[in-house]
């Protein structure tokens, strides 16, 4: 058993050890007290000292049981630690002795159950109460977290780079701290007929062409305008206007003229003069949008060469056509005969298709499916249907259809096609019924 020691101050304040076996002995050996037959004899004046020292004897031995039986634990709080001697046999005792009470969000290093060991080291984080102000939604919070980078992970809050975050990620977490986050918005944003998505944390349409670098010249045009506040599923349209001068040459086309000739008989004419083209420059104002030209104005035009008018003489002279009474033959023949009626007539065209026609002649004829064949419109009580004739112009043909407009000497030539048609238009020719 180890022997009780006893820690004495002299007085020059030098302290020294003494076992307690020995602190005895000497107050025998001093006469502070003796044994006389057989009884223990204190000295009067002495009684009073003796009871003093022994009574700091027994404080001494308390305090030194007492102390003991703590135990050393360093406690954290928050980053500041303080060393705690303790009796408590458990964590959560050792709180409750510190008076000391958890949240449902503090983070403690172990579990209240966990019992106390000399030089154990506790960590306690206590939750701090801040507030989140998410674009326009407002929301309080209670986090242990060191950062806000830690606390957004916490709740699994994602950022983009493009996302504003104030304070920044590194700041470390303080009690009612004020966290504000302003997502960005993603828009289609369409530039010279280019699209591309871009992330903005702008305001208007003028805001974001400011932030994303965009200028625009005087005539480029923004749809929709620059003070339009953005919302949700806007698209932003750039249309890039230019105008640039063109300088082009063009030809004048000659005209022509016609002038009545009474020397040229009915149904001829006689080209007088050829007509030659011009020429002449123009200067145009040509608007262009994302590269596609839209309009073309004239700014001004200069003569280089004037054209020279095609001169046509046409014959007005009346010949009186030769009848012959006779009609004997009507097979086709490509030489006239004494027995030939001929005699000038007004000529007009037409196709298969026309307006009014049914593709089918008045004798039965296709002409849908025979659009090479020689077949005239005739009045049949000037030229009988079925009739051979020879048309200047036009070449040998017979008299297979009618019409309601062919009244007299007029006829209508069967063409294939409706440009042929127009071309030919409407002339006086001579016609022979062979």
């Amino acid at each position: 058993m180890n022997a009780i020691m006893l820690k004495i101050i002299n007085k020059k304040g030098k302290p020294h050890c003494l076992p307690l076996t020995s602190f005895v002995e000497r107050y025998f050996n001093s006469g502070v007290f003796f044994v006389q037959k057989g009884e223990l004899i204190i000295r009067r004046k002495t009684i009073y000292l003796l009871s003093l020292q022994l009574v700091i004897l027994v404080i001494c031995i308390s305090i030194f049981v007492e102390r003991s039986t703590r135990s050393a634990v360093a406690l954290t709080i928050d980053g500041e630690e303080l060393i705690i001697l303790t009796h408590a046999n458990t964590v959560g005792e050792l709180l409750e002795e510190k008076e000391i009470q958890l949240n449902a969000q503090d983070k403690i290093s172990h579990p209240k159950n966990v019992q106390i060991q000399e030089k154990m080291k506790i960590s306690l984080n206590t939750a701090k109460e801040i507030t989140l102000m998410l674009d326009e939604n407002e929301k309080t919070y209670k986090t242990t977290a060191e950062t806000v980078n830690e606390f957004l992970s916490e709740h699994e809050i994602s950022l983009n780079e493009y996302d504003e975050v104030q304070p920044g990620l590194n700041s470390p977490i303080e009690e009612d701290m004020a966290i504000s986050i302003k997502k960005a918005k993603t828009f289609k944003l369409i530039d010279n007929g280019k699209k591309t998505n871009v992330w903005t944390q702008a305001r208007t349409v003028g805001d974001l062409l400011k932030e994303q670098g965009i200028e625009l010249s005087n005539l480029d045009r923004v749809q929709p305008f620059s003070g339009k506040v953005l919302r949700t599923g806007i698209t932003i349209n750039i249309i890039r206007v230019e105008q640039r001068t063109k300088v082009l040459k063009e030809n004048i086309k000659f005209k022509v003229i016609s002038k009545k000739d009474p020397s040229l008989a009915i149904g001829r004419d006689k080209v007088a003069q050829e007509g030659v083209n011009g020429s002449i420059r123009k200067h145009y104002i040509v608007t262009y949008k994302n590269g596609k030209e839209v309009t073309r104005k004239l700014e001004k035009s200069k003569i280089l060469k004037r054209s020279k008018d095609k001169i046509v003489l046409v014959g007005t002279k009346k010949i009186r056509p030769s009848v012959s009474h006779k009609d004997t033959s009507l097979n086709v023949s490509r030489k006239d005969t004494g027995n030939n009626k001929e005699f000038y007539v007004t000529a007009t065209a037409y196709t298969a298709n026309c307006l009014g026609c049914t593709g089918t002649t008045a004798t039965g004829i296709n002409l849908e499916k025979n659009p090479n064949i020689k077949v005239i419109a005739v009045d049949p009580s000037v030229i009988p249907l079925g009739s051979k004739v020879w048309v200047e112009g036009y070449g040998y043909a017979i008299a297979a259809d009618k019409g309601g407009a062919i009244k007299g000497n007029k006829i209508d030539l069967f063409m294939k096609s409706s440009s042929e048609v127009s071309k030919y238009g409407r002339r006086t020719v001579k016609i022979k019924v062979l």
